[in-house]
């Protein structure tokens, strides 16, 4: 009966052994997790950090650009003075040139609200006489309109010029 009770101290000495491995081996694997886990959320401060430097340049740069140009400019008195500079045939012209600026992902059109061009007119895009799209006027100043493209990328408009036709 001595065997039998040393046997089963030996097999439960044995259990909490293992017992004691496993837990450690849980917390070597949670201190481990723990320690990526803070590396990354290092990392994504140091890009957040990045981030936000990169934003505060570009407002600093619009706001400069903004005090260049004045803070607002009246379409009405533009409209007025472009009107007495310009004549009846820019008046009447309905087709322009779009200039796509694939840097800054900008799209220009030689239409303006002298031409009749207002917020929200569709323009049609042709490559030479292929339709290839249309253009929705963002902003539209006297001779020029800051357009975007409707259903589509910038990416599709792979030349930096294309003729623009305002749909009637």
């Amino acid at each position: 009966m001595a065997g039998f009770h040393k046997k089963n101290l030996l097999i439960g000495l044995g259990c909490l052994l293992a017992a004691f491995l496993c837990l450690v081996g849980v917390f070597y694997f949670l201190l481990n997790d723990q320690r990526a886990r803070q590396e990354t959320i290092q990392s994504l401060e140091e890009h957040l950090l990045a981030a936000q430097t990169e934003q505060d340049l570009a407002e600093k740069e619009n706001m400069d650009l903004k005090d260049r140009v004045g803070s607002s400019i009246y379409l009405e008195n533009l409209l007025a003075e472009s009107a007495q500079r310009y004549g009846e045939d820019e008046r009447s012209r309905r087709e322009g040139i779009l200039w796509v600026d694939h840097k800054a992902g900008t799209l220009l059109v030689t239409l303006g609200a002298l031409n009749g061009v207002a917020a929200g007119s569709r323009l049609t895009v042709l490559d030479g006489d292929d339709e290839i799209g249309f253009v929705r006027v963002e902003t539209p100043l006297d001779v020029i309109s800051y357009v975007y493209p409707v259903n589509q990328s910038v990416d599709i408009f792979e030349k930096e010029y294309y003729r623009v036709v305002l749909a009637e």
